[in-house]
C-alpha cells in the first residue's frame, strides 16, 4: 500500500485541527511502512498507544468547537467518535503488539477513518467552524497591562538608573533597549532577577543592588482611571482577563497590588508562561483559563502587533488609543458597559 499524502483540500482551514489530522495521517503511515518489513511490536505498541492520546485530545478538543458554534454536525461527529473509541478498544481486548492482526486490523481501520471521517464529517463541519467568527457572542475581554490599564514611562527608570551609575541616561536607553535583550528575556522568565541585575550591571559598568534597581525598574506606572472605572463595569457581564508581557518584578510592584487585577477572572503572564506576545500560545492560554473560544473574546492592547496577532488566533482584537475610543471600539463589537 502506497503511502498517503496530504492535501490542501483535505484542510478545514480551522485552528489545530488540520495539525490534528495531518498527525493522524502520519500515525496511518507509520502503519503503512511497519508492513513492508518484519513484525515490530515495540513500534507497533508505540503507534497504538499514540493513537489513543490522539483520540482523547482530537475528538475533546473537536467537540467542543462544534458545540460552541452550535454546528448542526455535532450529534453525528459524537457517535462517529464512540464508535471509533469502542473499535479501539475491541482492538485493544482482543489483541497485543505482537499479534499480526493488531497491526493489520488497526492499519484497515485507520485508513477507512481518514477517508470517511476526516474527508467526509469533517469537512462537512468546516465550514460551522469558520463562520463562528462573524457570529459568536462576546463572552469575554482581555486586557494588557501597560498603557491600557496603567500608563510606563521607561524613561523615568533610564533618569534613575542613570543617577545610579553616572551614565547619561539617553545612552542607557540604547544600550538597555535598542543593543541589549535583558528586558525581553527578563519578561520571558529567562532571568532571574539575581541574573538580569547582573545583567544590567555589567552593561553599565557600575555594580548595583537587587533591591535598588528593582526600586528604579518598577516606579514607571501611572494607573489609567478610565480603564479601571471600565472593567468595573464589564465584571458582573463578562469573563475578565489579563494578558501582560511583563517580569516579576513589574508584576509582583505593579500589577498585583492594582485594584483592577482582583478583578480578573484569567491571568497569563509573559515571564510565567515563557513566552512573550506575538507568540500564539499566550493567546490560547489567556483563552482557556477563561474557559472560552477565541472567537467570543475580545483583547485590547496598544500595540497594533500584539493587536493582529490577536486577530490571527480569531480574537477581536481591539488597538488601544485612548479611554473613548475604546469604548466606541468596544461597542462597536456589541461590548457595552452601560
Amino acid at each position: 500500500m502506497a503511502l498517503l499524502h496530504w492535501k490542501h483540500r483535505y484542510d478545514m482551514h480551522y485552528k489545530e485541527l488540520d495539525l490534528q489530522h495531518r498527525g493522524l495521517l502520519e500515525l496511518l503511515n507509520e502503519l503503512i511502512l511497519m508492513a513492508s518489513g518484519p513484525e515490530d511490536p515495540e513500534g507497533m505498541g508505540s503507534v497504538f498507544s499514540r493513537l489513543c492520546t490522539y483520540v482523547h485530545v482530537h475528538f475533546a478538543t473537536e467537540e467542543k468547537y462544534l458545540a460552541a458554534c452550535g454546528s448542526s454536525g455535532l450529534a453525528r461527529q459524537q457517535r462517529e467518535h464512540a464508535w471509533f473509541v469502542e473499535q479501539l478498544l475491541s482492538l485493544n481486548d482482543t489483541h497485543n503488539a505482537g499479534d499480526s492482526a493488531l497491526h493489520r486490523e488497526t492499519l484497515k481501520l485507520l485508513k477507512r477513518w481518514f477517508l470517511e471521517h476526516i474527508l467526509g464529517s469533517d469537512l462537512a463541519c468546516a465550514a460551522d467552524l469558520r463562520n463562528y467568527h462573524a457570529t459568536a457572542p462576546i463572552r469575554g475581554v482581555i486586557f494588557d497591562f501597560g498603557n491600557v490599564i496603567s500608563r510606563f514611562d521607561n524613561r523615568r527608570f533610564v533618569a534613575a538608573l542613570g543617577a545610579l551609575c553616572g551614565r547619561e541616561p539617553q545612552e542607557l536607553g540604547r544600550l538597555l533597549y535598542r543593543e541589549s535583550t535583558l528586558t525581553q528575556d527578563f519578561e520571558r522568565g529567562d532571568l532571574t532577577p539575581a541574573a538580569f541585575t547582573q545583567g544590567v550591571a555589567e552593561l553599565c559598568g557600575h555594580p548595583l543592588e537587587e533591591k535598588q534597581l528593582a526600586a528604579a525598574y518598577c516606579d514607571i506606572f501611572t494607573p489609567i482611571p478610565e480603564t479601571l472605572a471600565l472593567i468595573r463595569a464589564l465584571k458582573s457581564r463578562y469573563r475578565l482577563g489579563l494578558l501582560s508581557n511583563t517580569n516579576v518584578w513589574h508584576f509582583r510592584h505593579a500589577i498585583a497590588p492594582s485594584e483592577a487585577f482582583r478583578l480578573f477572572d484569567g491571568v497569563t503572564l509573559s515571564y510565567q508562561a515563557k513566552a512573550l506576545k506575538p507568540e500564539p500560545q499566550v493567546f490560547h492560554e489567556i483563552v482557556g483559563k477563561l474557559d472560552l473560544m477565541a472567537e467570543e473574546c475580545v483583547f485590547i492592547d496598544d500595540r497594533q502587533e500584539f493587536v493582529d496577532a490577536a486577530n490571527e488566533q480569531l480574537l477581536h482584537g481591539v488597538t488601544y488609543t485612548g479611554p473613548q475610543a475604546l469604548e466606541r471600539d468596544l461597542a462597536s463589537l456589541g461590548v457595552l458597559a452601560q
